[in-house]
């Protein structure tokens, strides 16, 4: 098939996976659900890619599979009784508790963000880098602080682990809190101390990783403050000011730590600014034809390149951090594969998207009912954390969910350990927040259920309670 054939073909697949968003949307009222927010993702992590980088060849069937594992997770999303889980969700705004909007949390979240930051400065020290070095030459120490991540000479130490898993929960605590913070400087000191930790991390270490995540899970506690106060709005239109502002930031910093990798001491601005196009495509786009090309080989079609095959490995490529903890002996590569995918002088990487790690390990079947399973448990935790007053293990899942979300255009969340710490961290916070708040029982019985027909999109499209 001719590459502009493929290409359409590619984007037509790309297109259904926002349709079927749409459909379910259609069907539940709401694109603050879980099976839209997947297809949402995937239609822009598939389309955008296909359509800025034209001339990169895809494999239309690579989207075509990804377009299957969609419509696996919405199918299961539909199972539940969502109308009922809606109506009770509305009560929230009517009791005036605003769960996330107190003492305990505003201290939890400015001294688990400083924490962060100390835990990054203590594993600069670990690694033999000295804190002058920061004011005097950042780039210099992040660009060797890169090099030795490459070559393995990293020491691995708990101040490192434990920057990350605090940097995540502050990410998620600022997400929960900023939507009732009060607007103009405390809202700005909430989204600094927020992000500050994963950008001390990309500025010191030249790893973008940490700021990529925390804006899933930031995204994630914006989203559950939002469902807790009946707000079933995915994206609001007052947020586009600012985040024209605060993502302008973090696109100069972004551009600063590019350059303290593989363009360090370069001076030509001609090099410079081909580099930095090379790099920054290659982060953004890359993984999703670094799939399509080994899609191509897994399935026994035409690939640019040859890539390993692992035998059984039972889930450990989705799952390495738990296998490790289990005994596994087995090591994962530094960028969980190593093979690097190659095009020209426009994308390198060596990320394949969660898709190659789940097809490895379950098989093309195997992963689709992975996605389905998956989907029951994140639909249920969303179900719980609706029909819940103030929950505490929904809401958790959920934020984890948004996060894996997220990441699995690059790969599984699962893969690191901080990610099943931040969920356990994430919980006992959230626990001790409700049950400091006492019981919501009486609370919820003093609701009266309003009109339907007063009743905010999409609850007023579906039965009431009354008979």
């Amino acid at each position: 098939m001719p590459d502009v054939y493929a290409k359409l073909l590619g984007i037509t697949f790309s297109l259904l996976i926002l349709g079927q968003a749409f459909l379910v949307r259609r069907r539940v009222g709401t694109w603050l659900f879980p099976a839209c927010i997947f297809g949402l993702l995937w239609f822009a992590f598939t389309f955008i890619p296909m359509v800025v980088l034209i001339a990169a060849p895809v494999n239309p069937l690579a989207i075509g599979y990804i377009l299957l594992c969609c419509l696996a997770v919405s199918g299961v999303g539909l199972l539940f009784g969502w109308k009922s889980a809606f109506l009770r969700n509305s009560e929230k705004s009517h009791s005036g508790d605003k769960v996330y909007d107190n003492g305990f949390l505003r201290t939890t979240f400015f001294v688990v963000s400083g924490l962060a930051i100390l835990f990054v400065a203590f594993d600069l020290l670990e690694q033999g880098f000295s804190l002058n070095a920061v004011v005097s030459d950042i780039q210099g120490m992040a660009n060797q602080y890169s090099i030795l991540r490459s070559t393995g000479q990293i020491s691995s130490n708990i101040f490192g682990q434990l920057s990350l898993g605090f940097t995540y929960i502050g990410a998620i605590l600022g997400g929960l809190m900023i939507a009732d913070a009060r607007p103009g400087m405390q809202r700005r000191l909430v989204i600094v101390f927020s992000l500050l930790p994963s950008i001390a991390i990309m500025l010191t270490q030249s790893a973008r990783g940490a700021l990529h995540l925390s804006l899933g899970y930031f995204y994630g506690g914006v989203l559950v403050s939002r469902i807790q106060a009946a707000n079933m709005t995915l994206f609001s239109k007052k947020a586009v000011r600012p985040m024209i502002t605060y993502g302008s930031i973090l696109l100069v910093l972004a551009t600063i730590s590019f350059l303290t990798r593989g363009l360090f001491g370069v001076s030509d601005a001609n090099q410079i600014g081909s580099g930095l196009m090379r790099v920054s495509s290659s982060y953004l786009f890359g993984s999703l034809f670094a799939y399509s090309d080994w899609f191509s080989y897994w399935t026994g079609g035409v690939s640019k390149f040859v890539y390993s095959n692992p035998g059984d490995t039972y889930g450990f490529f989705t799952f390495s951090a738990a296998f490790n903890f289990f005994g596994s002996t087995r090591m994962l590569p530094t960028g969980v594969f190593d093979e690097v995918f190659e095009h020209g002088d426009l994308v390198a990487s060596n990320i394949y998207t969660i898709f190659r790690s789940l097809v490895t390990d379950f098989g093309l079947v195997g992963c689709i009912a992975y996605m389905a399973v998956t989907s029951f448990v994140f639909h249920l935790a969303y179900y719980t954390m609706l029909i819940n007053k103030r929950p505490v293990l929904g809401a958790s899942l959920f934020i984890v969910m948004v996060a894996y979300f997220w990441q699995s255009y690059l790969g599984s969340l699962f893969v690191y350990n901080n990610s099943y710490a931040c969920f356990g961290l994430l919980w006992i916070i959230l626990f001790v927040n409700s049950f400091k708040r006492g019981s919501p029982t009486a609370e919820l019985q003093k609701v009266k259920l309003p009109r339907l027909a007063r009743l905010p999109y999409p609850y007023r499209r579906v039965e009431s309670f009354r008979r």
